[in-house]
């Protein structure tokens, strides 16, 4: 088989016994520490070579990056709590003013409608006073008509009472 590139050179020659199989990719660990998984697959289904055991994976730094993951979501609930608090606060604090001011509002509208309700009372008040005085006032001038008119009367009364007597005189005379 013909080959070329990189490849041609270590997989041409199959009798060379320095030559490993190597791993297309390798497998990326949660923990982020870069330490590479147990077990011995790679992510290509091939085995992985076999470590040196000087770099064989320690269970304390496994279980330290796996606390420090869990440290470290906990974290981040803790401020996403803490945020979701000062959020819904402030949305209950800016309903409260919203409310509050409605309410000076609402407060303001019926203390005017009060205003205004007094204010026709007071003038339907003074009108119906005017009414009655100007009521009283044309009784009065009626009732001064009638005394002047009885007056009158009494008087042309007295004088035609006065004429005939004066002519009676006259004839007597």
């Amino acid at each position: 088989i013909k080959m070329k590139g990189k490849a041609s050179s270590n997989k041409g020659s199959k009798d060379t016994a320095s030559s490993k199989p190597e791993s297309k990719a390798k497998a990326k660990s949660k923990g982020g520490d870069g330490t590479d998984t147990e077990g011995g697959v790679g992510t290509d289904g091939e085995a992985s070579p076999a470590k040196p055991a000087g770099k064989a994976i320690d269970p304390e730094k496994v279980l330290d990056a796996v606390e420090a993951k869990m440290r470290k979501e906990m974290e981040e609930e803790r401020k996403r709590e803490m945020k979701n608090k000062k959020r819904e606060k402030k949305i209950i604090e800016k309903t409260q003013a919203c409310i509050g001011k409605e309410n000076e509002h609402n407060a303001q509208v019926r203390e005017n409608f009060r205003q205004s309700v007094t204010l026709k009372e007071q003038a339907e008040a003074e009108r119906r006073i005017v009414l009655k005085q100007k009521q009283a006032e044309v009784q009065a001038a009626e009732e001064r008509k009638i005394a002047e008119r009885a007056r009158l009367q009494k008087v042309r009364e007295a004088n035609i009472h006065k004429r005939e007597l004066a002519r009676m005189a006259a004839l007597t005379a």
